[in-house]
């Protein structure tokens, strides 16, 4: 297994953190391994195939421009469609408040913002952006009453099997 980077402190944009972007070959990015290779992979349920994931393989955080703090990650997946790109990335906050969808507001302007209650639980707060590079970044906010964590999701707006298809749950 290939010895985890050093902590990096990478920037949010409309195609993900830093060099982890939609549309690259995980190969090509510094510090994604396959989660298949991860010690912490039993910690995550995905579909379609644990083959079609990445992990960040390394202590991460994410900037925000214009900002004195950075946003510490505790996970981040990354998706690959069927030609090996990819198409879906997972952030899992390290730490979770209301402040992040404030700062992500400042980066991505005014987001559209709805209650979710995914199979009768909790409900949800979730921002939702589409930028002009047509890309989509969704902040599901925690809930304390269920104990599930917060994620940020990149995917292209018209990709419907990154919408569709690439389901992620992190076991607590």
């Amino acid at each position: 297994m290939p010895v985890p980077p050093a902590e990096q402190s990478h920037l949010f944009h409309t195609l993900g953190v830093g060099p982890i972007q939609l549309g690259k070959k995980p190969q090509h990015v510094a510090g994604l391994i396959p989660l298949s290779e991860c010690r912490h992979r039993h910690l995550f349920m995905v579909l379609p195939d644990v083959s079609r994931f990445y992990i960040y393989n390394g202590a991460l955080k994410g900037r925000l421009e214009n900002q004195q703090t950075d946003i510490d990650i505790r996970f981040l997946l990354a998706g690959i469609n069927e030609v090996g790109f990819i198409n879906s990335i997972f952030v899992y906050p390290l730490q979770v408040n209301n402040r992040i969808a404030d700062r992500l507001c400042q980066i991505y302007g005014e987001p559209d913002v709805g209650l979710g209650s995914p199979n009768g639980k909790a409900p949800h707060t979730r921002h939702f952006w589409v930028t002009e590079g047509e890309t989509e970044i969704c902040y599901l906010g925690s809930s304390q009453e269920t104990g599930e964590t917060a994620v940020i999701v990149f995917r292209f707006f018209y990709d419907l099997d990154a919408l569709k298809h690439f389901t992620i749950a992190l076991k607590h």
